[in-house]
């Protein structure tokens, strides 16, 4: 979501894709972390 909104604001910047760069920030789900057997607590 945050990463789709930042492409849409460098579209309407008219921005060099090539050399404009994009931050957003990324969230762990609970899912994640049954996928990579991560500890329950790593979350909170």
């Amino acid at each position: 979501m945050y990463y789709g909104t930042a492409q849409k604001a460098r579209e309407a910047a008219h921005a060099d894709v090539d050399s404009t760069l994009l931050i957003a920030p990324q969230f762990l789900a609970t899912l994640d972390l049954r996928v990579h057997d991560e500890p329950a607590d790593l979350l909170r």
